[in-house]
């Protein structure tokens, strides 16, 4: 189904209940969304017809107004015909329950799930334990792809500030040469580099080592210092 397609049958399902009440007065369709046994007779294609989590909404909402029942009152000049609740005294009622159809649509949709996120890593430290400390000014970031071919060794150096990196492929290791710590990347593996520390990388795998590197720097300072 195109995008329209599905936007015109999402308005499909919400529209009825709200134009109703709103404008011919009928309160029918509210009293079965407030129903305790409450069924969504008008699903989207590919949606079950008994949503829990609209049910759920819908009770809570029939809890917030379980005196209300659906009557009109009309006015004849100084003479009142009806009951004693006015169109005006239920407007608040009709923008929940219009709200309450509309979510039809969306609550069903939010059953497929289109999107999966998995995150890769939560820190406020860097590998060696440091605070993460972003540059308090002109702030620029810098992107690279770096590719280093299997048994190769990086120079000792260091960076002035954060750097992180993602393992796309290949195995690295990081050797941090003032305190000793050895710490070791596969694919997917996420790196907080420490700033200001010696340091060294080897591609200890037998494939290329391809990594994603963000530097988080000063604008016009390095990204990495070498040890002479």
């Amino acid at each position: 189904m195109s995008n329209r397609a599905s936007s015109e049958a999402a308005k499909a399902v919400g529209r009825p209940n709200p134009e109703g009440v709103q404008g011919k007065g009928n309160f029918e369709g509210f009293e079965e969304l407030f129903a305790d046994d409450f069924v969504d007779h008008k699903p989207q294609p590919n949606a079950a017809p008994d949503n829990p989590r609209l049910g759920a909404l819908c009770k809570t909402i029939r809890e917030a107004f379980r005196g209300f029942h659906g009557v009109i009152r009309r006015q004849a000049g100084e003479r009142e015909i009806g009951t004693p609740m006015s169109l005006e005294s239920m407007k608040p009622i009709w923008w929940v329950a219009s709200f309450l159809a509309l979510l039809v649509s969306p609550l069903q949709a939010q059953e497929r799930k289109d999107v999966t996120i998995t995150q890769l890593l939560t820190s406020t430290a860097t590998s060696s334990g440091q605070p993460i400390v972003l540059p308090h000014k002109n702030a620029q970031i810098v992107v690279s792809i770096y590719d280093v071919v299997p048994g190769a060794t990086l120079p000792v150096h260091k960076h002035p500030a954060p750097r992180y990196g993602y393992v796309l492929s290949g195995h690295l290791r990081v050797t941090n040469v003032e305190t000793g710590q050895v710490d070791t990347y596969k694919p997917g593996d996420f790196i907080l580099e420490s700033v200001g520390q010696w340091h060294t990388g080897d591609n200890i795998g037998s494939e290329p080592l391809k990594l994603l590197v963000i530097d988080i720097v000063e604008k016009g300072q390095p990204i990495a210092v070498l040890r002479k």
